[in-house]
């Protein structure tokens, strides 16, 4: 369901109410014995009831609506659409489902239009007979990540498997992270007009391949690398009018070109039809500086002067070398300056007056694109200094003994900036982060947002495990123990305060190097807290992952630590079953508490709390 976000008028966010064909869909999912029945016979599959006979739309929406609202798709779900004479489907676009290779057999026999798989990693190998036998009908095929259709099942196993299109009517085909065989051909699909190949493995496998694409006018190739030698052959493209050649991270050597001058100039002198560009995270926008001899003028980027009159709609500079989104002469007409935002932000929380307006709107700021981007964003922040900038603002205001928001969004920042980022954390250790950790919590304890930040954000760094050891002092144990005792904001301080010491005694008791206080003595410290939490109690943290959480469960050796995962599972779905009881769900969490309740290990209470979990998700919607 889409809706427009907007404000209600105490500042919370709400959105459109749903369409009374959204509210009828998802009756009907979550009522499906309306249209049909358990089938004791056939694993509880799903069969359509006599005499219900369900048009292409109303399947097409069934399909998208059950996945949409809190449901997985799974087999037995999709056997609904076993009669072709009573359903029909063109569109199916599977995520997060555990679709095996018999329930896509039920979907693909109706001869799709369009097939889109992610995160699906029930579909394996064995189901490229599926395209062989039904790709006919195709004019979208999307297999992105977690779909093993045309790759080996194991991560580790990067050898390409050896197969064919089968799709010759394909308009628009997006391949993500597939290892290409060198055997693969496109000279049959002679419709494709979209082709992105983001994150794909080339091997021995030569762009050449795709000369014989005469109506292709998008070529996606993210994170492709190395294509240097294969742009030649890009050039015999001359319809194409989108080319994306960017990466993500240059650190490794990766969109390093020889002669990048060059290099672009040729793909302009080429591609004349071309009018959007993004080289992102490359040198193909050079030095910026003028050589010897050279004739080029009107542009900064040397390769685009044959563009001069005739600018590109859009190029594509984010974290170019040299800094080229910041030169003057650019024939584009739209630039991603992503870097320049950031920039622009942290001279205005460093470069202009303490306590003034214009630090603290950009602060503020800084905090809101923090909480929104994703994890290649949330390090190139780091990259950009944001941990160090806010650290600078921290001391400043511990030297000074004045605390304002300034401060206090500071550590939001920072929480927001090393989730999940390894890195930011690791920044944030090596700028004297717990140093000013305690001094904050000794000059400003009664203040609770601040000791919720601080404690949100020391339990990102407690989930990388190479950076535990930096932790591991008496001082600091001493500090999270006395913390689980905490009232400060509800459960929060206390809560983080025991998920930074599960994370700890995770590792064993070999890792604890302290002799006091004694590793028992804070897990039954950390046990009592548990005990003390409302299972109810509404909280001001959010998940993207439960990753981190479902790994401590499956730490037998210290039933604990088992006993705060299962507890955190247990809260967020009780509180907020729309959100979590579906990320437990698509990470695998059912089966994992399973485990837990049948091993011989955790505590009674453990698998209580566990019991709740399973059957929260299962009563949930």
């Amino acid at each position: 369901m889409s809706g427009k976000v907007r404000l209600k008028p105490n500042g919370v966010l709400d959105e459109d109410p749903m369409t009374l064909q959204d509210i009828a869909y998802k009756y009907i999912c979550n009522n499906l014995d309306v249209i049909s029945y358990e089938d004791e016979s056939l694993d509880r599959s799903r069969i359509l009831r006599d005499g219900i006979v369900l048009p292409n739309d109303i399947c097409d929406r069934l399909l998208e609506a059950y996945q949409q609202f809190y449901r997985h798709l799974d087999d037995r779900f999709v056997t609904l659409f076993r009669d072709k004479h009573r359903t029909s489907l063109k569109v199916v676009h599977l995520r997060n489902s555990t679709l095996t290779n018999s329930g896509l057999a039920i979907l693909m026999r109706h001869e799709l239009y369009s097939l889109s798989i992610w995160y699906c990693d029930r579909i394996t190998e064995w189901s490229q007979e599926l395209l062989a036998h039904h790709g006919e009908s195709l004019r979208s095929l999307e297999l992105g990540i977690g779909s093993h259709m045309l790759q080996n099942r194991d991560p580790n196993d990067k050898e390409p498997v050896d197969f064919q299109l089968n799709c010759p009517n394909l308009r628009r085909l997006v391949l993500n992270g597939v290892p290409l065989h060198h055997k693969l051909q496109f000279a049959h699909l002679d419709d494709l007009i979209h082709l992105d190949l983001t994150s794909c493995v080339l091997g021995n496998f030569s762009l050449s391949a795709l000369t014989s694409l005469p109506k292709l006018h998008t070529l996606i190739l993210f994170n492709v690398w190395p294509i240097e030698n294969g742009l030649h052959a890009i050039c015999a493209l001359k319809q194409l009018r989108t080319l994306d050649i960017s990466i993500s991270s240059s650190g490794n050597g990766h969109g390093t070109y020889d002669f990048p001058d060059e290099t672009l100039e040729m793909l302009m002198d080429n591609l004349r039809e071309l009018t959007h560009l993004d080289i992102s995270g490359t040198n193909l926008a050079g030095n910026g500086v003028a050589t010897k001899g050279s004739c080029y003028k009107n542009t900064d980027i040397p390769g685009l002067v044959s563009r001069t009159q005739r600018p590109l709609q859009f190029l594509g500079l984010y974290h170019t070398a040299h800094w080229a989104c910041k030169r003057h002469d650019i024939p584009a007409i739209e630039l991603f300056e992503y870097e320049r935002l950031i920039s622009v932000l942290l001279h205005g929380v460093s470069k202009t007056e303490q306590e003034g307006f214009v630090q603290r709107i950009a602060i503020y700021l800084l905090n809101t694109l923090a909480c929104q981007v994703d994890g290649k964003q949330k390090l190139f922040l780091g990259e950009l200094g944001v941990v160090s900038t806010m650290l600078s603002l921290i001391k400043d205001r511990l030297t000074r003994s004045v605390f304002d928001d300034v401060m206090e969004v500071a550590w939001s920042t920072m929480w927001n900036v090393t989730d999940e980022t390894a890195i930011n954390c690791k920044r944030f250790l090596d700028g004297r982060g717990m140093e000013y950790f305690l001094r904050c919590l000794n000059t400003f304890r009664e203040r609770d947002e601040l000791l919720r930040n601080m404690m949100g954000l020391l339990g990102n760094v407690a989930e990388v495990k190479w950076l535990r050891p930096k932790l591991m002092t008496q001082k600091f144990i001493e500090v999270f123990a006395e913390l689980l005792s905490s009232e400060s904001d509800g459960i929060e301080v206390s809560y983080n305060a025991a998920g930074v010491l599960a994370h700890i005694a995770s590792d064993g008791p070999v890792a604890w190097t302290i002799r006091e206080p004694s590793r028992e003595k804070v897990l039954a410290s950390m046990v009592e807290a548990i005990r003390r939490w409302d299972i109810k109690s509404e909280r001001n943290i959010n998940y993207r992952s439960f990753e981190p959480i479902l790994g401590l469960v499956r730490c037998y050796e210290t039933p604990q630590c088992q006993h705060w995962a299962v507890w955190a599972l247990a809260n967020l779905t009780q509180v907020y079953p729309d959100k979590y009881c579906l990320l437990v769900e698509q990470e695998n969490g059912i089966q994992i508490l399973k485990e837990l309740i049948t091993h011989p290990s955790p505590y009674e209470e453990i698998k209580e709390i566990a019991r709740m979990v399973i059957a929260r998700c299962s009563s949930w919607p």
